[in-house]
């Protein structure tokens, strides 16, 4: 049984979940959004031209390093351009301002045309990469590895997947070292759905959309599960 026929089966059962082992991703290159971010501040405090030229190009890095490194860790498919990879965070919620795409063109204008940006936009393009960077560095240092939907609570208190054969649960966990999931499905008396989603599968996506959206307290995980069953099924 796969996690579609699973999910087409036995949504309706599933009535209370769980959220398990919040924690830090690893950052997968040495220098991070923050360490450009630091020396874009301190070229605005030249004032001029370079000081320019150089808050720009670095704010340009932070924002790069953030997106790459979310890609390389959620295992998505790397886009061939920047609005590409930018798709690629939208693809599985993560918002991604449509002014990162003018920070960019004005970036590459100052590269192949040489033109100096002026300082008003310089300090704009700081301060979205700042907020960028500080919006995804929350998906790096606060990312739910595990959630659990289950029938509804039983036996004083004891958790469905504690009951042995007497319950119906999915379990699914991150797996950071393939950038994948592992997904556990359980039913009384049913052989029980035990699989790796990995990168280019079709439910990694949706999968990663899901965990994505874990993240948000404004609304139930259901959901965020039934948006991944849309997909899925």
């Amino acid at each position: 049984m796969d996690l579609s026929v699973y999910l087409d089966k036995y949504r309706s059962e599933l009535v209370e979940w769980g959220l398990y082992g919040m924690g830090s991703l690893d950052f997968p290159f040495d220098n991070t959004g923050d360490h450009y971010l630091d020396a874009a501040e301190r070229d605005l405090d030249h004032n001029d031209n370079q000081g320019n030229i150089n808050a720009l190009a670095n704010a340009k890095r932070a924002i790069d390093v953030q997106i790459e490194a979310l890609i390389k860790v959620l295992g998505l498919k790397k886009g061939s351009s920047f609005p590409g990879r930018v798709e690629r965070l939208k693809e599985i919620g993560i918002v991604a301002p449509r002014i990162l795409n003018k920070v960019n063109k004005v970036r590459n204008t100052l590269e192949h045309d040489f033109k100096s940006p002026e300082r008003a936009f310089t300090e704009d393009a700081v301060d979205v990469a700042t907020l960028f960077v500080k919006l995804t560095n929350e998906i790096f240092f606060g990312f739910y590895g595990q959630v659990e939907y289950e029938q509804a609570y039983a036996s004083r208190g004891r958790r469905p997947h504690e009951l042995g054969k007497t319950a119906t649960g999915l379990r699914i966990t991150f797996e950071e070292t393939y950038s994948g999931f592992h997904v556990e499905g359980y039913v009384v008396n049913k052989k029980p759905v035990d699989y790796q989603v990995k990168p280019g599968m079709p439910e990694h996506v949706p999968l990663m959309k899901l965990f994505i959206g874990l993240r948000s307290p404004e609304k139930d995980p259901f959901v965020f599960l039934d948006q991944a069953i849309k997909e899925i099924c």
